[in-house]
């Protein structure tokens, strides 16, 4: 009874913090509300291993790139996707199904992993809850064998927990995102990439610019929700040539900047 009591508890400082906010982040909405379901996560025969931590973490970043050499676009390309990471323990901050080999292995049926990439509220919801369900019986199999090893093991007991509890982070950042000037970036490294070619002594060579623009969400059953925004620009240039020996000497420059605008 306490553990419901608690679970409740911290579910709705998550509401709160996510209240917080000035927008309505349907990807928010969608993680508190799995969030607050999975709390009565139960499999038949999974005893009294039920989840006491479970936390989504998920990376949402469009990617627009470009590659060139010798003064033409070799490849350009703009793509978004969705990473999750989604982790469930079972048992107790003092002992759980973590810190043993195997402990990610499930055998059971698998499913298309993908994201939907659109902001529905449904699909967002239905990518989580199947997340989540793989978690949670990946995470009762792993408990089960790690009992399993420490009982045919003749081992010390060990007092040091499996996991610290901490104090919840509220942090819903106003994230904005800088749309990619895709023609003139492409414009741009293909001109420079031109350069080379008044070296004939460069036999291959190349230059890359990604502009990633994404956002990172982290929300748990502990009570912490957090958003930010998680933006990177890349440059890179490469040469290579042949000295008189036959010996192949490369060099390399590499820029990055947060802000495309100071690239």
């Amino acid at each position: 009874m306490r553990a419901v009591i608690l679970a409740s508890a911290l579910a709705g400082v998550a509401f709160f913090a996510l209240a917080q906010t000035s927008d309505d982040d349907v990807i928010l909405r969608a993680m508190h509300d799995e969030l607050d379901r999975s709390r009565q996560l139960r499999v038949v025969g999974g005893g009294d291993d039920v989840p006491y931590f479970i936390q989504y973490m998920l990376s949402d970043v469009e990617n627009f790139r470009v590659n060139a050499a010798m003064g033409s676009a070799v490849s350009v390309g703009h793509n978004h996707v969705r990473v999750p990471d989604v982790q469930v323990r079972v048992g107790s901050y003092d002992f759980d199904n973590t810190g043993h080999i195997y402990s990610g292995i499930y055998s059971g049926s698998r499913y298309d992993s993908s994201w939907p990439l659109d902001d529905s509220y449904q699909n967002i919801r239905e990518a989580l809850w199947l997340s989540t369900d793989r978690a949670y019986k990946t995470a009762l199999e792993s408990m089960a064998r790690k009992r399993a090893a420490l009982n045919n093991a003749n081992v010390a007991s060990e007092k040091l927990a499996d996991f610290s509890k901490v104090d919840p982070v509220k942090s819903i950042a106003k994230v904005t995102h800088k749309k990619a000037d895709e023609a003139g970036w492409e414009s741009r490294i293909v001109k420079l990439s031109g350069t080379f070619n008044a070296y004939p002594e460069v036999i291959s060579s190349y230059v890359d610019f990604q502009q990633l623009e994404g956002t990172m969400y982290i929300m748990n059953n502990e009570g912490t929700a957090i958003r930010y925004a998680d933006n990177i620009t890349m440059l890179v240039s490469k040469a290579e040539g042949q000295a008189p020996d036959g010996m192949l000497v490369r060099d390399a420059v590499s820029l990055q900047e947060i802000d495309v605008d100071k690239m």
